[in-house]
């Protein structure tokens, strides 16, 4: 059976491309108000050619789910009123 899995598309080389994936730091807001923000490790998928960011669903989920976490631990430790 054919490998049905599509590469992510990269818009500085106009193609479909393999890719590296890499931890780098990112900085998130952790309130509603814009006032907290923290730097955190997120995956980056970077082209394997030019090393422009492509998007990658799973990785993107992956991340998406660290900086829920992330909030609801903030949620627990901030004072309320």
């Amino acid at each position: 059976m054919k490998n049905m899995t599509k590469l992510p598309y990269c818009s500085k080389c106009g193609k479909e491309v393999q890719y590296d994936v890499l931890t780098e730091e990112n900085q998130i807001n952790l309130d509603s108000k814009a006032t907290v923000f923290v730097t955190i490790p997120l995956k980056v998928a970077r082209c394997k050619e030019c090393g422009e960011e492509v998007f990658v669903r799973k990785i993107s989920e992956e991340n998406d789910n660290y900086i829920f976490i992330a909030r609801k631990v903030f949620d627990k430790i901030t004072p309320k009123g």
